[in-house]
């Protein structure tokens, strides 16, 4: 979602952390774990998934950045190990990028 919007990688971060909390409640206590698409798709074409990541907006979700990941099946514990150490590994605080307005 962060190359969907403009600007530098905390103006961007700012952006999905605003686009999410449009969708739902986003707290300054929650996370976000922040992946790079190729490295997912690596990550699981090594377990012989093709997935598919794909930019979905939708009229029911407020988020105009929405991506959902297809074809991916979540009960291999060796994949989700690997994607939680590698590949989501970055993962931040949303309370440094709530704008004052979403913040509690």
């Amino acid at each position: 979602m962060l190359e969907f919007f403009p600007g530098n990688k905390h103006e961007r971060t700012v952006a999905v952390v605003g686009a999410v909390a449009k969708a739902r409640t986003v707290k300054p206590t929650h996370g976000f774990a922040l992946g790079n698409v190729a490295e997912v798709k690596d990550a699981c074409a090594s377990f012989g998934l093709k997935i598919r990541v794909i930019h979905e907006p939708n009229k029911n979700n407020p988020n105009p950045a929405y991506a959902a990941i297809r074809n991916y099946r979540s009960d291999e514990i060796q994949l989700l190990q690997l994607l939680a150490s590698e590949v989501w590994s970055e993962v931040i605080e949303a309370r440094n990028y709530l704008a004052p307005e979403q913040a509690p």
